[in-house]
Formats: C-alpha cells, sequence, structure tokens
C-alpha cells in the first residue's frame, strides 16, 4: 500500500506522518523535504547549484527565487530530475507512506505516482502562519510567497 501525505507548509504533515509510522511499523517513510535537502549536499548539484544562484545554501537559494519566480524554473530545471528519479524509486515499494507536500501541484497527474490514499492535511490560516514562523522564522511576506505557489488548502481537500 502505497499512502502518501500532502498539504501546504505548516499544516501538520509531519505530525501525521509520524502518527503512521506508528501505527503501521512495517511500512518506509519518503520524505520529500528531506530527499530535496540531501540533494543540495550532493556535489554535482551543489557545483550546478554555485554556478546558477553563487551558492547552494538552501536558505539563500530559497530567498533567490521566492523574489524572482524565472529564478524557481533554473531552482527546478537541476534539480527536478533527480528528484524524480528518487520519488519513482520511493513509489516502487509497496509498504509506504510518503510525505509529498506539494503532491497535487506536482505529481497527481502521473500515473507512476498513483497511491492507493492520500491523506491531505490541513489547518486553520492564522495557525498556519505561527507553525511556519516558529519553526522556520520565515517573514509574512514569504510565507505568502510560498503559499501563492501552492494550490489553496480548499482546493487540495
Amino acid at each position: 500500500m502505497k499512502i502518501v501525505v500532502t498539504g501546504n507548509i505548516g499544516c501538520g504533515k509531519s505530525t501525521v506522518v509520524q502518527m503512521l509510522s506508528e501505527a503501521l511499523p512495517t511500512f518506509q517513510v519518503f520524505d520529500f523535504d528531506k530527499v530535496v535537502h540531501e540533494f543540495y549536499n550532493d556535489p554535482t548539484i551543489a557545483q550546478h547549484l554555485k554556478d546558477a544562484f553563487g551558492s547552494s545554501d538552501r536558505a539563500v537559494i530559497s530567498d533567490i527565487v521566492h523574489a524572482d519566480p524565472a529564478q524557481m524554473t533554473r531552482l527546478e530545471s537541476i534539480i527536478n530530475t533527480p528528484i524524480l528519479w528518487a520519488t519513482l524509486n520511493a513509489f516502487s515499494q509497496t509498504q509506504i507512506i510518503l510525505d509529498i507536500p506539494l503532491f497535487f501541484e506536482r505529481l497527481s497527474t502521473f500515473p507512476e505516482f498513483l497511491p492507493d490514499v492520500v491523506i491531505c492535511v490541513a489547518c486553520q490560516p492564522d495557525l498556519q502562519v505561527r507553525r511556519i514562523q516558529s519553526r522556520s522564522g520565515f517573514s509574512v511576506e514569504k510565507i505568502k510567497s510560498i503559499l501563492e505557489k501552492q494550490l489553496s488548502q480548499a482546493e487540495k481537500s
């Protein structure tokens, strides 16, 4: 069984994944964001990032791509292929919980990424902003920029 947990930033996906992994101890967990973060440390990808953005630091690149949508396209041209391969590998597992924040935005139309169950996690917008600020220290402007790139909670539910 393949279970996708999705939802916007700061809505509680990690908590739901943790609860599921405790209830289903034989299932592997695929954390999409963690995999993306690991790619920033891959020497080849890091060099491509440095060439494109002057840095391979996620925080620096995040500020750049959220300030300029064209830079997001540039970032995706560097990291999308390895991320898709890692995700495809995860979907080949028979018992897996997949924490994929942008599942509906990026993967739901591909037959290779067809899960058995999709759980969409949502919360009140004010709580969401507080969680993001508490966890990441992002400004309200940056949070708005991130949320603008995601389907609304209503569209996902």
